[in-house]
């Protein structure tokens, strides 16, 4: 939740113009970059495809709270900061519960907002001069273990886990679920030509099957079919297999698959929970 690593960047999902006014004002002043987002799925591709480093969010717009709620499920290098406008004081309380840093109410302070962005600025350098030092530390540490671990030949199993792990980060794909009660919108966190695996803001229901649509990052293409619930957690979490895709589909998911270099090993984990899929690592 810092500025490390990024451009100053705000996305703002607002669309009430004295709001707008105000915010943009704040924003110049603080030399902080911004887009205005006049959709929920705008502000979601730029959130969760790591474009910013700050979330501005009116809780008066319906879609909101969803934005919010699937920001803070992303991990920290990819997570924004996030600024809520309320209603007046004291509000209802959403804001904080989707997981808001801060909030703002009605009507804005210039003043107020320019110091809020302004603390955000700090905030952000201060974490960033931390990481800093974490990370010096943490590859010190990383030197230590590597060699315990080649001195037990374990050098290869290392490798394999490190670079694992270098390709499950930073796939945050936004895929729409098309359920009984309503779309649900969440994070695919990995992607195979047999299914994906996803994390939403809500438990989802273990049903048969479930149309979907998913947006390919860096691409600008949609996948749309249908898939199978394989399982659920009360977190939100679940692994699912692809029962149907359109011919078009399924070409375009090749492609991009093959020019994200995913490799084809993972197919089955990828499917898995956690625990079912170390077996596969």
């Amino acid at each position: 939740m810092s500025f490390q690593g990024m451009s100053r960047f705000a996305a703002v999902f607002c669309h009430h113009a004295p709001c707008l006014r105000i915010l943009r004002t704040a924003l110049n002043e603080a030399g902080i970059d911004h887009v205005h987002c006049r959709s929920q799925q705008q502000a979601l591709e730029l959130t969760l495809g790591g474009k910013c480093s700050l979330l501005i969010a009116d809780f008066a717009l319906p879609d909101a709270g969803e934005v919010v709620q699937l920001a803070a499920l992303l991990p920290p290098p990819q997570k924004p900061v996030v600024l809520a406008l309320e209603g007046e004081w004291p509000g209802n309380g959403e804001a904080f519960q989707s997981g808001a840093n801060r909030i703002l109410y009605r009507p804005l302070d210039g003043g107020q907002v320019r110091d809020a962005l302004q603390e955000i600025v700090v905030n952000g350098r201060k974490r960033a001069q931390r990481d800093v030092r974490t990370t010096s530390h943490s590859k010190v540490a990383l030197a230590k273990n590597l060699a315990k671990r080649l001195t037990k030949g374990l050098a290869k199993d290392l490798t394999k886990s490190d670079r694992r792990a270098k390709e499950r980060s930073g796939l945050n794909t936004l895929v729409y679920l098309e359920l009984e009660t309503g779309t649900l919108p969440a994070i695919g966190i990995d992607v195979s030509e047999q299914g994906l695996a996803l994390q939403a803001p809500e438990p989802i229901p273990a049903c048969a099957t479930v149309p979907f649509r998913c947006l390919l990052p860096g691409t600008g293409h949609t996948l749309r079919g249908k898939a199978d619930v394989i399982w659920t957690d009360d977190h939100g979490r679940a692994g699912m297999f692809f029962s149907h895709l359109p011919p078009t589909s399924r070409k375009l998911l090749k492609h991009w698959l093959s020019r994200s270099h995913a490799p084809a090993a993972n197919a089955v984990r990828i499917l898995l929970p956690q625990e079912a899929a170390a077996a596969f690592s």
